[in-house]
């Protein structure tokens, strides 16, 4: 196989197995606050839902050109096991948070 294809198949690969997690967890994410963390009333879940959710864009977006220039700098490789690395430890962290405003 040529190699940009080769890399460009573990990019992908690695990509929909990364959004896959992330995207089994969501939709548990309001279960979780009523059930686990007591937030009972459902005015105040939705408010962090939301909260939750637009933390998670804006990070993204503030922190988007940071870690591509990191990607240029190092490669694109080297960051992409680095993102994968990190959602992979914090993801079970989320199940031990003291409260909603740590998530």
């Amino acid at each position: 196989m040529i190699n940009w294809k080769r890399n460009l198949f573990f990019v992908w690969l690695s990509q929909i197995l990364s959004l896959a997690g992330f995207g089994s967890v969501i939709p548990f994410i309001p279960l979780y606050m009523r059930n686990v963390l007591g937030v009972m009333d459902d005015g105040e879940r939705g408010l962090w839902v939301s909260a939750f959710y637009f933390g998670g864009q804006l990070s993204f977006c503030i922190s988007t050109p940071i870690w591509g220039a990191l990607a240029d700098r190092f490669g694109r490789r080297v960051m992409l096991l680095r993102a994968n690395l990190v959602t992979a430890c914090l993801f079970p962290l989320m199940a031990y948070v003291p409260g909603v405003i740590w998530l």
